[in-house]
């Protein structure tokens, strides 16, 4: 039976971190498994990971416990087991930094993706427990959308329109992908609650999502390419054209982007004050990412930068760095991501931003410094209107504006990176030539941020001189 139990756990852990790995694009992760036998008093670990010694309560809830107080790094499931065995459980442990990596917050209504494909692969696990040499053969693709389809049917459901997943994702995905008049797929459609809401345009004739209209809703998105104005859909029909700010009840938002279809809700009465849950803003609301679909496929919605990565290049920049500005910074970094467009910003000292502002503008329009923050707050609607046209914006330590619509200049350096577009390329080349006085920030139409250094550029030559040097010795050798 042992040995049972071994091919088991290990059949298990190589499932889980198969498909994990898959969904989370080869990241290491970290899963530990046990097995737990229970009696009619106690608990006892078949291995020795989970408990280290045997536990006198049966109840699943006090298992839970014990282990956490073990393993307090780790989130922990625990479900039965259909092995040949009297009352077993199978222990996953997954990293929490892992898990809260990918998830936006352990307060919504529906859990995010990943603490959910994850309890979905384990089921999946034990139920075929009787056929485990076949589970690493699994269609990852079709299993990963179908776990998707799952999660999706839970949250449409939640809105009265859990019918209209299967086709929805069909057309979705298919939207997402296509060009009209050669522009690729942008624009926002929302599925409010309630009829209550105004409509600005409304459409004759509803456009019916589950005929699998693909061209008229591919053009009619073109509507909603400003966030501020989305289509309005009900009972799976696309109804017009709404005001997004004038919503107020809770509501799913897709939003379309780069071959890329996203799950979005609000709800009213969920406050969400921490900075560290990654929204979208739209207004004073705030949309909380559930599910993120790319070419076909789902994705995890992640974290979009690395708050101490940012801290630590923002100290190493710019010596005794205040905490306060650092507060700021970050804050302005992290709204920057939720604001559903591209730009760049560019972090300087306040002489120098002042004197940058000035040289790059001299053929331009020239502004008055000011704050972007009202009485301690950052003001995001004003953030979002002056990155909303071509160019940089140039700020200081303490979040005062100098310039905006800045062109950066800069020479050619041949660490460029031509798949990652102007905006990255032409921040490397600036911060090339100064000489460790600024830091860019660049943020992707999807809310993704690199941030660049002198650093950085400097540890990208080393890498590619160590490159060239590794292909010399083979040319040599051949």
């Amino acid at each position: 039976m042992r040995r049972n139990l071994i091919d088991f756990k290990s059949s298990v852990e190589g499932f889980l971190n198969d498909t994990l790995s898959f969904i989370l694009e080869g990241e290491d992760i970290e899963i530990i498994t046990d097995i737990l036998l229970t009696s009619k008093t106690s608990v006892k670990s078949v291995f020795n990971t989970t408990l280290e010694k045997n536990l006198e309560s049966t109840a699943p809830e006090e298992i839970i416990k014990a282990i956490q107080d073990s393993k307090p790094n780790y989130e922990i499931w625990l479900f039965k087991t259909n092995l040949p065995v009297k009352s077993s459980y199978l222990v996953v442990m997954v990293g929490k930094e892992m898990i809260q990596k990918y998830s936006s917050s352990q307060n919504l209504p529906f859990k995010s993706f990943l603490p959910y494909f994850i309890e979905k692969s384990i089921l999946f696990a034990i139920s075929n427990s009787d056929n485990l040499a076949s589970l690493p053969i699994v269609d990852k693709d079709e299993f990963v959308r179908k776990v998707a389809k799952e999660h999706l049917k839970e949250i449409f459901g939640s809105m009265g329109i859990g019918y209209l997943v299967e086709e929805a994702f069909t057309v979705f995905s298919i939207v997402s992908t296509q060009k009209y008049e050669k522009e690729r797929s942008e624009g926002f459609i929302i599925f409010p609650q309630t009829r209550d809401i105004p409509i600005s345009v409304e459409f004759s004739k509803g456009i019916d999502i589950a005929r699998r209209n693909y061209r008229v809703i591919r053009k009619v998105l073109e509507f909603s390419k400003n966030p501020n104005f989305s289509l309005v859909a009900y009972d799976g029909k696309i109804v017009g054209i709404s005001d997004t700010n004038l919503i107020h009840t809770k509501s799913l938002l897709i939003r379309f982007y780069e071959n890329t279809w996203e799950v979005f809700m609000y709800d009213p009465l969920i406050s969400i004050k921490s900075k560290n849950i990654f929204t979208l803003d739209i207004g004073n609301m705030r949309f909380l990412p559930l599910i993120r679909i790319k070419n076909g496929l789902p994705e995890i919605p992640e974290i979009k930068f690395d708050r101490d990565y940012l801290r630590e290049t923002l100290t190493s920049t710019f010596k005794n760095i205040p905490k306060e500005s650092l507060r700021k910074l970050t804050e302005i970094v992290s709204a920057s991501s939720r604001l559903g467009h591209g730009l760049i910003i560019i972090i300087t000292t306040s002489n120098i931003a002042r004197m940058e502002a000035s040289r790059l503008t001299y053929k331009s329009f020239q502004i008055k410094p000011f704050s972007l923050f009202e009485n301690d707050e950052l003001n995001i609607e004003l953030l979002r209107s002056i990155t909303s046209i071509d160019g940089a914006i140039i700020i200081d330590l303490d979040g005062i504006c100098y310039g905006i619509g800045i062109i950066l200049d800069g020479d050619i350096s041949g660490i460029e990176n031509p798949s990652r577009g102007a905006r990255y390329n032409s921040s490397l080349r600036y911060i090339e030539t100064r000489n460790n006085e600024a830091v860019a920030i660049v943020v992707s139409d999807d809310g993704m941020v690199d941030i660049i250094s002198t650093k950085l550029i400097q540890e990208k030559k080393i890498i590619g001189i160590s490159e060239m040097f590794i292909e010399e010795k083979r040319s040599l050798i051949s």
